[in-house]
């Protein structure tokens, strides 16, 4: 789907070019110095010819795109296909992949406090933890353990297991809100990614928070599908809202991260609906009660949890709140780090690299996508700044920076939209073909089957034209105004004398005749019955 440019979005893009660049520059210098042994001048150089790579590269991809655009047959059911075909062999690679590296790369698997709080003990269950993610992580991690034992193998294919059903529920949330080909790149990057290898032998809570979080985005994907379209005009849909609300405030209350998913909810007031019935303000109404309902059913439901926990644990509801909200506020301690793609200055220049194609895309296309996954990261980086979050988001920074990847990559492609958008404004598509009209004075005059068939052909013609008329108006959202009606109702007409097609050329049947029943044989009206008496010894019909 893709969404109108604001001024805020002008903002946000700033913002993303001052974060890709930083990283992006990092990196380049990190390798340069300490890899290839270059001064700080021929670093500096570097920095600045990969910028202007960046920019020849869009230019030059786009026109590849576009190329090969031509010449891909344009059949949904072939993308499908092509789709379908890509998603298997990236799922079917990621999970060989990670077996391969459970077998034979040799990690060690880290002993935190998680797997100590998780082991079945005859001491008693599992410890409050104010952390609600790491809370449900440790029950989890217990149960797995009550089945398999106290082992920390078991906990890493726990991680594994995890990982996988994150990568598919992100894959359908990612497709849903920014296209086939970004959720692919994102899921591909997923799948390789060192990052995610290495939270597989961490015993930590991110994972399973991932999956959550993934469940979220493809709700919230699910609703922006069905509001691009036609819009939740009934008022059972808002039970749709009351679920996503809901859903938010509960991982929300696990941990801070699941605000960010309002975020996505919210791009409903930018985004560009496929029918268009509706004025701008009508539309900005409805989108502003629908996300109200959001916000206070998330609202309810954080605050029902909380009430809850404080009934489970003994204690007030303030108490708990309060409790919520010192663990991330105790615990800020600037670091000034940028969440990067990974650790490793060469993938993370990779991905940084193709991330920034996409804010040259922003300048050049009309329609944008970039706003929910900016906030996403301005979200991220700001957590990472000040480090009130509780746990760490590494392979969180992992899915933003393979989805903007995607993005950049999809900015070279060549919208259709935009090509209809240059086409001169008012112009009939239907109109290419000039033919002449239909001419029935000259039918012979004897021939009148001929002659009422054309002109019942006519007839369908003129009704077929004003059904053009009127879709064509419709899907233009053209508003006048009254002092407008005039000029509509001319408009109307010239565009209906535009109008022309062709006659039918295929064989008509024979018009049916009707014809009257006539018999040789009169039969009386007293015989004009089914039921005739019969003898008494007129045994005929035994």
């Amino acid at each position: 789907m893709k969404m109108k440019k604001t001024w805020f979005s002008y903002l946000l893009w700033l913002l993303y070019m001052a974060i890709t660049g930083v990283l992006l520059a990092t990196c380049i210098i990190t390798i340069s110095i300490y890899t290839w042994g270059m001064s700080n001048y021929l670093a500096a150089g570097c920095v600045c010819l990969l910028f202007a790579g960046v920019v020849g590269l869009w230019f030059a991809g786009s026109k590849i795109v576009a190329y090969a655009a031509e010449r891909i047959p344009k059949d949904k059911h072939f993308a499908n296909m092509w789709e379908c075909f890509l998603a298997m062999c990236i799922f079917a690679g990621a999970v060989l992949y990670r077996i391969y590296y459970l077998l034979h790369a040799g990690g060690t698997v880290e002993r935190n406090m998680f797997y100590e709080m998780a082991q079945v003990t005859d001491g008693g269950g599992i410890p409050n933890i104010t952390h609600g993610a790491s809370y449900v992580y440790t029950t989890l991690l217990s149960a797995v353990f009550s089945f398999m034992g106290n082992k920390a193998e078991a906990g890493v294919w726990l991680q594994l297991v995890l990982q996988l059903l994150s990568m598919f529920l992100l894959y359908f949330g990612i497709r849903l809100l920014s296209g086939r080909v970004t959720a692919l790149c994102a899921v591909a990057f997923m799948a390789v990614s060192p990052a995610f290898m290495e939270n597989m032998f961490s015993l930590t809570p991110q994972g399973l928070y991932l999956l959550l979080y993934a469940a979220g985005l493809w709700l919230t994907g699910l609703y922006m599908r069905g509001l691009v379209k036609g819009g939740y005009t009934k008022k059972r849909s808002y039970f749709a809202f009351l679920l996503l609300g809901i859903y938010i405030g509960i991982i929300s209350y696990l941990d801070i991260l699941g605000i960010t998913l309002f975020f996505f909810a919210g791009m409903g007031f930018v985004v560009i609906k496929e029918t268009r019935r509706t004025s701008k303000e009508r539309k900005n109404i409805r989108v502003g009660i629908q996300f109200a309902v959001i916000l206070a059913s998330a609202l309810f439901a954080a605050a029902g949890l909380t009430w809850l926990d404080g009934i489970y644990s003994g204690q007030s509801f303030m108490d708990i709140a309060s409790a919520w909200g010192l663990q991330y506020g105790n615990n800020i301690r600037p670091r000034y780090l940028i969440p990067a793609p990974d650790a490793q200055p060469v993938v993370g220049t990779v991905i940084c690299f193709i991330a920034a194609l996409g804010a040259v895309g922003f300048l050049m296309r009309k329609r944008q996508r970039l706003d929910a996954w900016v906030l996403f990261l301005a979200a991220l980086t700001a957590i990472s700044f000040s480090g009130i979050g509780r746990m760490d988001y590494g392979i969180f920074a992992v899915v933003i920076w393979g989805t903007l990847a995607g993005l950049g990559l999809c900015s070279m492609g060549v919208e259709a939209e935009e090509k209809a958008a240059a086409s001169p404004a008012g112009k009939m598509q239907i109109n290419d073909i000039e033919v002449e009209d239909i001419q029935i004075d000259d039918a012979p005059e004897s021939d009148t089957q001929v002659q009422a068939a054309q002109a019942k052909d006519l007839q369908k013609s003129d009704v077929q034209a004003e059904a053009v008329l009127e879709e064509t108006v419709r899907e233009n959202d053209i508003l006048l105004g009254p002092e407008d009606a005039n000029k509509e109702v001319v408009s109307r007409e010239e565009v209906k004398k535009e109008i022309k097609f062709i006659e039918n050329p295929m064989p008509l049947p024979k018009k049916h005749v009707k014809k009257d029943m006539d018999y040789a044989v009169e039969v009386s009206p007293e015989q004009m019955d089914y039921d005739i008496s019969a003898k008494e010894n007129d045994d005929f019909d035994i």
